[in-house]
């Protein structure tokens, strides 16, 4: 039974015509449904928004009072198939929208797009629980993650066209398919470069919710350029046509060509503002509270960058020129951070503070790792 049948279900057990609509949100709230908005994917946000909470604060005070109500109503761990998958029956999963932001998805019950969703947030459900000391549930959660991540590359990924399709019962492959797997970090590293390929070549095809998923994926994929590009597009799908209509803050659409009745006051259009910080600049959170952070800007086409990042800990502050290469970082007292080395044009040998730095490269990034408080300079030798 699906999430809108079950509603339908209660709606007709308890249908009282002589409740006013306030007391109706009272007995549904009662009843554990609370005030729900519609589409699937939202619960999950829930999770994400709990997982951010705590590794920017480090605090546990709010997880430990909401733990049981994530765990309870927001994995929705009960629409599982056996595989691990999830089948919403397609009766709620927005994809995106409006619905012509949808790149030509096909809904299907078992979702590419949920799916991954789905992946992810059992990896952070993982997380919590080991925050709240509860072994019992982060091992659950790992091995439930685990399943689902190797359903999802086995079911929902076609070998013929090395992309990701829709569902498990279409052969289309969108947008949207392919960029969310690759923002989660699911996707494989021998598929990356096909899935990171395509999902560049379709462009800003999808909303400015859309959006904050397509621009994770182009940088964690290596694509800069692109995403840089798209950050600083001037034509009718970008943040600068915002702009040129007169809003002073991010509409719910592109523009009125693209939903006529849209509002001018919509958060989840805000993708630039914590881009900019996490990825251009590239300062994220490596443990709870930013004791330990990653600096690892990704300028893509900029030769300039710099800007200051707040922390509970104090501010970092990020200056980058890359023609040379000088990436000078202002690190809190109570942090230590990794640096990431920008990539350059030629080969780096990298110079901390003037010194030979150790390194170590992950993927496509070389680190120095363990720097402590101060100002410090990378440059190349």
């Amino acid at each position: 039974m699906s999430l809108i049948d079950e509603l339908d279900a209660f709606i007709d057990a308890n249908w009282d015509p002589d409740l006013t609509v306030r007391e109706w949100w009272a007995r549904l709230a009662d009843s554990g449904w609370g005030y729900p908005t519609w589409p699937t994917e939202w619960k999950f946000h829930s999770i994400m928004m709990a997982w951010a909470d705590w590794m920017y604060t480090g605090n546990t005070e709010s997880l430990a009072k909401q733990y049981a109500a994530l765990k309870q109503s927001k994995t929705l761990e009960s629409y599982a198939n056996a595989d691990g998958l999830l089948d919403t029956g397609a009766l709620m999963d927005i994809v995106d929208w409006p619905e012509g932001e949808r790149d030509g998805y096909v809904l299907t019950p078992v979702n590419t797009v949920v799916n991954a969703f789905y992946c992810y947030i059992l990896g952070l459900m993982a997380d919590l629980a080991d925050a709240q000391g509860n072994a019992t549930d982060a091992a659950r959660y790992r091995s439930m993650a685990a399943t689902a991540t190797a359903a999802l590359n086995a079911k929902l990924y076609s070998a013929s066209t090395g992309l990701y399709v829709d569902g498990q019962t279409t052969t289309h492959s969108s947008l949207h398919a392919n960029m969310f797997p690759l923002a989660f970090g699911l996707v494989p590293a021998d598929r990356q470069a096909k899935v990171a390929a395509f999902v560049q070549s379709r462009g800003m095809a999808c909303s400015v919710y859309g959006a904050q998923y397509l621009l994770e994926a182009l940088f964690r994929a290596g694509g800069a350029n692109a995403a840089v590009a798209l950050l600083t597009a001037t034509n009718d799908r970008s943040w600068k046509a915002m702009l040129d209509v007169g809003s002073t803050i991010t509409l719910e659409a592109w523009g009125a060509k693209y939903k006529p009745n849209l509002d001018w006051n919509h958060a989840w259009a805000a993708a630039p503002a914590n881009i900019v910080a996490r990825y251009v600049l590239g300062v994220r959170p490596l443990s709870p509270g930013f004791a330990k952070a990653a600096i690892a800007p990704q300028p893509g086409s900029l030769t300039h960058v710099e800007g200051t990042v707040p922390t509970i800990r104090g501010p970092v502050r990020v200056v980058l020129d890359t023609q040379p290469l000088a990436l000078t970082v202002t690190i809190p007292a109570n942090m230590v951070a990794d640096l990431a080395v920008p990539p350059t044009s030629a080969a780096c040998t990298p110079l901390l503070d003037g010194k030979s730095a150790k390194t170590t490269v992950t993927g496509t990034q070389t680190w120095i790792q363990g720097v402590g408080s101060g100002e410090h300079t990378v440059r190349c030798q």
